[in-house]
């Protein structure tokens, strides 16, 4: 029985390694599949053997033992074949050569198979021991040395043709070559010795660490990565496309109706022009102060800042903007507060009111006829008001499949909804801010009827005295102030001038550093001075630090800048300035800022 111990050993191997491959997933290909055929024929092919050698050992050289042994042929047969047409795989690809080759060598399996069950085994005394050789075994040798010689030229044509083909993957049928000169070397010494299922076998096992095999968790892993990162790049481009063409929008206005206005005929002739300007202005500082809030709140820098408001008086601001929004569209605009909301509340109020006019600006875009209502309600709670804040209307609504989307940054609702204007981004904000001021926003929708959004948040009771305290509407702290504007571009001098000449201020101007500094060194005084940062020759940042060299210099200087993204204050701040305005400038922003030096 020793002559089965080698078809054994072949046996567990290519059992072994068919468990461990096949219990793993694996990423389906041509190689990964090529290998799964290989080592199943080398599985069944040692099985083989092992019946064959057994029935011989028990009954002789029998009709049953010489089919057995020719059956074994066949797969040995199959067994080249399918190593064959792995290296072609490896070599061409799946192409046009590869389909032929595969086509053809399948049609002469089937005829050398046939030979090898037809042809004749016949018993050969060799050295004392019976073997089986004859036409069948001759027909079997003959097929192998074609395949084998086949894969030899296939190999060093891939390896000449691509000097990075990777020799790794080849180096499995070099060894074959090798093992199988080294088999008939032995028969020669030994003839019963049955070595080919056990190379069979073991190039089984050295190609299963060649083959290329990626963890499948990992692959999907990484391919829904791909295609996370892929959709995020689209909805981006998308999201710039977007803001390219709704900035262009209200410049094409602000620049046309500017144009206009220079050979205005009447006096309401300009007054409406400089009126349609103020509105398409701002929706363009609506647009670029979206993105920079985005940005904010994704870099942990937007603060909620909390204080005594009149919110009656934000609920009448939010109504003047949304009627002037509507225009002259036939939409029914209603807004209904419960009187028991407290006039003066405790929070942050520039929030709030964007939060609503988000909402608001939401429901005017998607909204051509009908109506919009605005219904705000309370409960109180010790000291807190909890707010709810409802808007319907009848506009062309949100399928349920999109609702989703509506809170995503840089989402624009597609089909019906891809001739409105905007970004995408209002809705985005107004789910962060709330989140932030530790409030909800909740949509009910019926796609074609309307929308209805509720948002909820609570406030605390304010302090009228406090309010007042803050800030005085009817005092006028700027009068006769002197200021100084400094500012290299004349139309930016002319605006911040006439902003404080309304408020009768005392306004001075220079147009670079060194005039700002020739000014003070000639014993100008002013209350404050508002300094550009970008100028040519002196900068701002450089002004001030020669200023500040000035003996007994204590005039309070506020940065008057259009780099108003997030963290520039906080810089300006460092660098020595008093404080911070961005451009454009807005009038109640810079009051704001001037009172806390001037008042």
């Amino acid at each position: 029985m020793s002559d089965l111990y080698f078809p054994v050993c072949a046996l567990i191997i290519a059992v072994t390694v068919n468990i461990i491959f096949f219990s793993k997933r694996r990423v389906k290909n041509v190689e990964t599949k090529m290998y799964s055929y290989y080592i199943i024929l080398t599985a069944v092919n040692a099985f083989a053997s092992c019946i064959a050698v057994v029935c011989k050992n028990m009954f002789g050289f029998s009709n049953i033992t010489m089919y057995l042994v020719k059956i074994n042929y066949i797969f040995s047969l199959l067994i080249v074949w399918i190593l064959f047409i792995y290296i072609i795989n490896l070599a061409f690809g799946g192409g046009k050569i590869s389909i032929k080759l595969r086509v053809f060598t399948l049609i002469y399996n089937v005829i050398a198979s046939l030979a090898i069950l037809g042809f004749d085994l016949n018993i050969v005394e060799i050295k004392n021991q019976s073997l089986l050789v004859g036409t069948s075994t001759y027909a079997l040798y003959l097929s192998c040395i074609i395949y084998t010689m086949s894969i030899v030229v296939v190999i060093f044509s891939a390896l000449l043709r691509n000097k990075d083909a990777k020799f790794k993957k080849f180096f499995p049928l070099f060894l074959l070559m090798f093992l199988i000169v080294f088999s008939s070397s032995m028969r020669l010494i030994i003839p019963t010795i049955n070595l080919e299922a056990m190379i069979f076998a073991y190039i089984a096992l050295i190609m299963f660490f060649t083959i290329k095999n990626p963890d499948v968790g990992v692959v999907e892993k990484l391919a829904i990565a791909k295609e996370q990162v892929e959709r995020s790049n689209d909805v981006k481009r998308d999201f710039l496309s977007n803001v390219s063409h709704e900035i262009r929008t209200p410049l094409n206005a602000i620049v046309g109706l500017s144009q206009n206005l220079q050979y205005a005929e009447t006096l309401d002739e300009a007054k409406e022009d400089a009126r349609d300007i103020m509105i398409s202005s701002n929706v363009l500082l609506d647009i670029i102060g979206g993105v920079l809030d985005i940005s904010k709140i994704e870099t942990s820098n937007l603060d909620i800042v909390k204080a005594d408001y009149d919110f009656y008086e934000m609920i009448d601001e939010v109504k003047r903007i949304v009627n002037a929004k509507i225009g002259e569209r036939p939409i029914q605009f209603t807004c209904l507060v419960n009187p028991d909301i407290p006039k003066i509340l405790y929070g942050d109020k520039k929030r709030l009111k964007q939060c609503i006019l988000n909402v608001m600006t939401n429901a005017v875009k998607y909204t051509a006829t009908g109506f919009i209502n605005l219904r705000i309600t309370c409960n109180f709670n010790q000291s807190i008001c909890e707010l709810a804040i409802i808007v319907e209307d009848s506009g062309i609504g949100i399928m349920e499949s999109k609702i989703d989307k509506l809170f995503s940054k840089f989402e624009r609702l597609d089909d019906d909804y891809s001739t409105v204007e905007g970004v995408g981004l209002g809705l985005a904000i107004t789910k962060q801010l709330l989140d932030m001021m530790r409030g909800s926003i909740d949509v009910d929708s019926v796609y074609g009827k309307g929308s209805k959004f509720t948002i909820r948040l609570n406030q605390e009771f304010g302090s009228m005295e406090q309010l007042e305290q803050s800030f005085d509407a009817k005092e006028n702290f700027l009068k006769g102030k002197k200021i100084l504007i400094v500012d290299d571009n004349q139309i930016n001098l002319k605006v911040a001038s006439r902003l404080l000449e309304r408020e009768e201020a005392i306004i001075d101007k220079a147009l670079s550093g060194d005039e700002c500094l020739s000014k003070i060194v000639g014993g100008s005084s002013y209350d404050l001075i508002l300094l550009d940062i970008m100028m040519p020759k002196l900068d701002g940042v450089q002004t001030l630090k020669l200023l500040r060299k000035i003996e007994n210099f204590r005039i309070p200087v506020v940065a008057l800048t259009a780099d108003a993204v997030e963290g520039m204050r906080e810089r300006y701040l460092s660098l020595g300035f008093d404080e911070y305005v961005p451009k454009p400038v807005d009038r109640s922003f810079l009051k704001t800022t001037l009172k806390k030096f001037l008042s």
